[in-house]
């Protein structure tokens, strides 16, 4: 009994050595499969390690295969202070992106056309405004050639005068100043003028027209996956007939003077803060006002002593004949205003189109 033992027991070890020796198993690079590996014939064979077995020159293949060559493009390290590198293109029109390369797009703009831009011409129509009447009437002792010096005696008309009779402030006739005759002559201080103004005007024959600015150029950033692996070099997709390969920075800078050698410049945006001025006149020049005044003997404005046109641009003196007369009233008529003239400003261009976050895009050559 016990020698049968041994001998059955001897026979299982020797199935079990075999059944190892076919089970050896590795798995292949990338694909999760397994392969089996059975050594050749001999009792050597796992020990030399031929034929692809564990530890033998079929190692160094099998690492190979784990490290797949790039299926885009290998492309430069790029320099510090760069994006990532992406697939670049330009037109006329936005590009879409490659299959290759269609994680994430960006849209920027290079080449801005800015029409020009033109206002409309201002006018300024006459002046419009109000007349008020003189403030001072003034009898001097000697005629109207030779009122500097001369005694000066105030027959003023009353405060905010409207023209109407105004007994105020009268002189009796026949009084003298210094043995000569008080009223020799009348003299009446300048009219006011208020509430100028001249309303302001854009032309209808040229009229404002600020265009938009556009982009003549459109420039598409596309970034993606590629597979695999490269020395020294990053694995990105490739480039196509339209693409080109690239990195970019943010503002204005010199490209590298290897690798990504190529300068593009391309904006996000533009700011257009442009107007037209608005038009607008100045003080009106050449208008005055006119009336016609007269100086009456009584309280009534009934026996008129004499009588003239006075204004807003100066003093008026009038010759009294016979000299001593009184001046017992006074009358203006409704005054007149005489329209002038001002000068216009306005409808020119101000501000400015102004370009936005610049970025500076390096190209492989």
């Amino acid at each position: 009994m016990e020698s049968k033992t041994r001998t059955s027991s001897m026979k299982f070890t020797v199935v079990a050595a075999t059944i190892m020796t076919v089970m050896v198993v590795v798995p292949a690079c990338g694909e999760g499969r397994i392969e089996v590996i059975v050594p050749d014939a001999g009792s050597d064979a796992g020990d030399k390690g031929g034929g692809g077995g564990i530890g033998g020159a079929g190692g160094a293949s099998s690492n190979n295969a784990c490290t797949p060559a790039c299926d885009g493009e290998c492309a430069p390290l790029p320099p510090p202070g760069f994006s990532h590198p992406f697939l670049f293109a330009q037109g006329s029109q936005p590009i879409a992106c490659p299959d290759s390369a269609n994680l994430t797009e960006t849209t920027r703009f290079a080449e801005l056309v800015i029409p020009p831009a033109q206002c409309a011409e201002c006018t300024c129509a006459p002046s419009t405004g109000e007349c008020t009447q003189p403030t001072t009437i003034t009898a001097h002792a000697a005629d109207c050639n030779h009122t500097e010096g001369a005694i000066a005696t105030p027959t003023n008309p009353p405060a905010s005068w409207n023209g109407a009779c105004a007994a105020d402030n009268a002189l009796a006739g026949g009084i003298t100043c210094a043995g000569k005759a008080c009223v020799q002559s009348i003299t009446v201080g300048p009219m006011g003028k208020a509430k100028e103004a001249c309303s302001a005007h854009a032309s209808s024959t040229v009229g404002e027209f600020i265009p938009s600015p556009s982009w003549k150029t459109y420039a598409t950033a596309c970034q993606g996956m590629a597979r695999g692996t490269c020395d020294a070099a990053l694995c990105v997709p490739g480039r196509t007939a339209e693409f080109q390969l690239c990195v970019e920075r943010e503002g204005i800078h010199d490209c590298p003077s290897d690798g990504y050698t190529k300068q593009f410049v391309v904006y996000d945006g533009f700011k257009d803060d442009r107007a037209c001025e608005p038009c607008s006149c100045g003080a009106p020049e050449g208008s005055f006002c006119q009336a016609w005044l007269t100086v009456y003997a009584n309280g009534a404005c009934t026996s008129p002593v004499v009588a003239g046109n006075v204004w807003s641009g100066g003093n008026t003196c009038l010759d009294v004949t016979p000299p001593g007369a009184a001046v017992g009233s006074k009358l203006a008529l409704e005054p007149t205003y005489n329209a002038g003239t001002c000068k216009p400003s306005g409808g020119t261009l101000s501000g400015e189109v102004a370009l936005t976050s610049s970025h500076t895009v390096c190209c492989v050559a």
